[in-house]
């Protein structure tokens, strides 16, 4: 499974229940792959609390948000207006689908981003 999103998005995930789903997925054999893009290192310890199984660095084209499993389901979601501290959600939408075409094209997608990708050089303990 592949998480596509900002650093911010990771800081509100934290306050979810993400972080416990996947840790399910762990434990069921699964793996977490979680892509995101560096633009404060403020907010990198957010990183080490949503516990992915992997994270890695990459410039992303758009500030919206991809959840992606292989042949299952992928959720796809708008950049919330211009970066407005105070969205909610009224503000944001999302696209979700069971497709298999289009599952598996958005996952072969983040596969490419994931190998042209870095992983973080330091992220720093809670």
């Amino acid at each position: 499974m592949y998480i596509v999103t900002t650093l911010k998005d990771i800081s509100k995930m934290y306050h979810t229940n993400i972080p416990e789903k996947i840790k399910i997925c762990e434990k069921n054999g699964g793996e977490v792959r979680l892509l995101t893009e560096m633009n404060d290192y403020g907010l990198m310890s957010y990183i080490k609390r949503i516990n992915a199984t992997e994270t890695k660095l990459a410039k992303l084209a758009s500030k919206g948000r991809i959840v992606v499993s292989k042949d299952m389901q992928m959720i796809m979601s708008d950049a919330t207006l211009k970066d407005e501290e105070n969205n909610n959600a009224s503000s944001d939408f999302a696209f979700s689908t069971n497709s298999y075409e289009m599952v598996n094209n958005i996952f072969t997608l983040c596969t490419l981003l994931w190998k042209t990708s870095k992983p973080p050089k330091m992220i720093p303990s809670n």
